[in-house]
């Protein structure tokens, strides 16, 4: 059986992380987003169960569907962080006219 690692998906902390592999199964190719844990003597890495398999003719499909949800979220962020620089820039002009008004 072939494996291929594409390595873990963000840094791996306290012994955890989470790992795509692409491998083949009873003639059926699979994605895996999968947790590894550190074996702490051996220091080499293994996966638990906590995770998913994809079936290849998947992949495409929920790559296309990751784009739009990471698109999605990058508006959201933006929509949040617009929100803030208002709130900040209107408190910041009523702070101005606030003293203003105590100066004259």
């Amino acid at each position: 059986m072939s494996e291929y690692d594409f390595g873990f998906i963000s840094p791996p902390e306290n012994g955890k992380g989470i790992k795509v592999t692409v491998n083949q199964f009873r003639h059926q190719w699979y994605v895996h987003l999968r947790e590894y844990m550190e074996d702490q003597d051996e220091g080499t890495w293994f996966p638990t169960k906590k995770g998913i398999a994809i079936k290849a003719e998947y992949v495409d499909i929920l790559a296309y569907v990751f784009t739009d949800a990471g698109k999605l979220l990058t508006q959201l962020y933006y929509d949040e962080i617009n929100g803030l620089i208002n709130e900040k820039q209107l408190e910041l002009f009523e702070d101005i006219d606030n003293e203003r008004k105590s100066l004259g």
